[in-house]
């Protein structure tokens, strides 16, 4: 097997051809494979597939090649690709739409919805989805003292939120302990994983989506053209007002390109972004809560001093948290939501860059090969955070922004920027409210592990106990 092609590190990227014991056992998680390979072989390595002599992909966690993933050369570094198609039904919109020619408009569309300004408005939203959520871990506790799983009620409680921003529908999935909605999403994502791993190493005829696969997309995506007919027939519950696509509707701001199926697609990519990866900055800030009490002392002290024992949560004083905000930062360092991230270069390009022992690199690439970013593999370098890298540390953010990273690049924990001030509101929020009334500890023999499903998940859910103060 080949180890360097043009002087640049290289690995198969076959999936289960040429992987060791160890690799096979962490399939679940190919970030945690990429994460190996970066501490062996360098920031920035190569794949090879069938052919072992031309680079096919290229993994990223050099901050200055990120930077000009993200910015300076974001118009080489393309969204589209045919290997991102099997995603298509869950995020083709501005996930993993071309940065040409729509992509823009596009992004200026639904960038105002998920601002602080309009995040404030969502408020009551936000108290009720949070009121529902206590009432449901309550519930859950009481049936299984031993402990329950936070994850999947994170799960219903952000998708009966981002439904209701979204189309101003309540799919009730919290109070009813799911709903098709919600099944439909998980088994799509379940689904595109699976299909994604095997593309490479299976004809595109075995690997196509099944008739369950279509039901279930069938079932996700009515809930979106049920909205929209109500929106063209021009009478609909004005409740649903505030409601993402009642505003871009009703201000006529739907750009012409945007048909009824574009639409749709980009109302489920708002769901995938603004739920998926919220419930997972929730469940992994709960898990560190659980694992560190002082922690969880110091943001119950700093809630208390903002708001009283029981004083309403204001947005202003939820922005003032700034241990909590640390902590959230902390959590989105070890545990991104996206893992890695991937685009396409849509022409010829040359890569530079320097390695950590000072040997200068150039790598000439061709139009269509992909390049693979790791937000969990810059992030958890050594030499992105060189004091004590695998530790929860907060107070690294009370004394930088970045949590004195070696890099602005090294800590990204959301490539796009929409979905993070809906995830950092709502776990402020929850911080608050579950420590006001309740220790949280670690449920009874409950094993964790990550995995990913489109984003990082925990394989096994996160256990927690909930202890009255």
């Amino acid at each position: 097997m080949r180890t360097k092609i043009g002087g640049v590190p290289v690995t198969c990227g076959l999936p289960f051809i040429g992987m060791t014991k160890e690799e096979m056992k962490l399939i679940h998680a190919p970030f945690l494979i990429s994460f190996d390979k970066f501490m062996r072989l360098g920031r920035i390595f190569g794949h090879y597939h069938w052919n072992p002599f031309t680079i096919k992909r290229v993994s990223v966690a050099h901050p200055k090649v990120i930077r000009e993933i993200l910015q300076s050369e974001y118009l080489t570094y393309d969204h589209g690709a045919e290997q991102f198609k099997i995603w298509y039904d869950v995020a083709g919109g501005l996930v993993f739409q071309e940065n040409e020619p729509y992509w823009g408009s596009a992004r200026n569309l639904f960038n105002p919805f998920f601002t602080l300004p309009w995040m404030k408005k969502m408020n009551p939203l936000l108290t009720e989805m949070m009121d529902n959520l206590m009432k449901s871990m309550e519930r859950d506790m009481e049936r299984t003292p031993t402990g329950f799983d936070c994850q999947i009620l994170f799960l219903r409680m952000t998708f009966d939120t981002i439904s209701r921003m979204t189309f101003g529908v309540d799919t009730h999935t919290q109070m009813h302990e799911g709903s098709k909605y919600l099944a439909a999403f998980q088994y799509m994502m379940t689904d595109c994983m699976r299909r994604t791993l095997r593309q490479l190493v299976v004809p595109a005829f075995l690997n196509a989506p099944g008739a369950e696969y279509k039901r279930q997309t069938a079932t996700l995506r009515s809930l979106c053209y049920d909205s929209i007919d109500e929106m063209e027939s021009g009478v609909y519950d004005p409740k649903k007002a505030d409601s993402i696509l009642s505003v871009i509707w009703s201000g006529k701001k739907i750009p012409e390109w945007m048909n009824r199926e574009e639409l749709a697609t980009h109302l489920v990519t708002l769901m995938f972004a603004g739920h998926d990866t919220t419930s997972n900055l929730l469940t992994w800030m709960m898990y560190y809560l659980s694992q560190h009490q002082d922690y969880q002392e110091r943001i119950r002290q700093e809630a208390y001093a903002t708001f009283g024992k029981d004083g309403p949560i204001s947005a202003e004083g939820l922005e003032s948290q700034r241990f909590t905000n640390a902590f959230i930062k902390e959590t989105l360092r070890l545990k991104p939501s996206g893992p890695e991230l991937a685009r396409r270069l849509n022409r010829d390009f040359e890569m530079d860059w320097t390695d950590e022992d000072g040997e200068n690199h150039h790598l000439e690439l061709k139009k269509d090969t992909l390049i693979s970013y790791s937000i969990y593999g810059v992030q958890n370098h050594p030499l992105s955070y060189p004091d004590r890298t695998a530790e929860f540390i907060p107070d690294r953010f009370m004394v930088d922004p970045l949590g004195s990273a070696t890099s602005v690049y090294a800590y990204i924990p959301f490539s796009y920027g929409p979905r993070r001030c809906l995830g950092e509101r709502l776990a402020l929020t929850e911080a608050r409210w579950l420590t006001r009334k309740y220790k949280v500890i670690p449920a009874e023999d409950w094993k964790c592990e990550v995995a990913a499903e489109g984003n990082m998940r925990a394989r096994y859910g996160i256990g927690l106990r909930l202890v009255p103060l």
